[in-house]
């Protein structure tokens, strides 16, 4: 991450400042595009094989918890690495934390998987939506943008402690903390709507095996 920014508004001139080693432990959870092809190991494949629709859902919101236990941890780290600069300890959360979203990553794309051969066996099945297979890509695209603001946003912070004391990057660092929050807003808003049909549809179909 580089921000570029004038020294003074006269003369208009530019220099670039070098953000912390934070920048690298953040640039390497990054998550691929979405059009990036994954290969998904067979082994997380055969893992839900054999599941039936109420069991795949119940497996894609267990790795949903996942996920906000490792966000949760991942941003606790983060403040502490503003308090304390320790680099080490940041880095080897970095570590832990990409290691946990991408593992969770492509047992969410199993799972997505394994429900779009069910959309294709029994189409129209009960327990709208017509393809649950959309549904969970859609939040998976959610959290992909979320986890992407949140990257772009902790560096931007991270600059920013670095050269406070300048007054043009202090609009300059409200600005984008206003927009990143609307922005983080609209994201959990999505993720929240769409998980809640989630499960409302695994209530349903509980409730019809009883």
């Amino acid at each position: 991450f580089v921000f570029s920014m004038a020294d003074n508004h006269e003369c208009g001139h530019k220099h670039k400042l070098e953000v912390p080693p934070v920048a690298s432990c953040l640039t390497s959870i990054t998550p691929p595009p979405t059009q990036t092809a994954v290969k998904i190991p067979a082994e997380i494949l055969a893992e839900y094989n054999g599941m039936d629709l109420k069991d795949l859902l119940d497996s894609f919101l267990e790795l949903q918890e996942q996920r906000a236990t490792f966000y949760s941890s991942f941003e606790k780290g983060f403040k502490e690495y503003l308090d304390h600069k320790e680099h080490s300890v940041f880095r080897d959360l970095c570590t832990v934390v990409t290691s946990a979203f991408q593992r969770i990553s492509l047992n969410v794309k199993a799972i997505i998987k394994k429900l779009s051969i069910l959309d294709r066996v029994k189409p129209g099945q009960l327990y709208a939506p017509s393809s649950w297979a959309k549904v969970l890509q859609e939040i998976q695209d959610y959290e992909r943008l979320k986890l992407q603001n949140t990257l772009r946003m902790q560096a931007i912070h991270t600059q920013y402690l670095v050269i406070q004391e300048n007054e043009q990057y202090n609009s300059e660092y409200t600005a984008l903390d206003r927009e990143h929050r609307t922005e983080m807003g609209n994201l959990i808003e999505g993720i929240n709507e769409l998980l809640l049909e989630v499960k409302s549809g695994v209530f349903d179909m509980a409730e019809a095996e009883d």
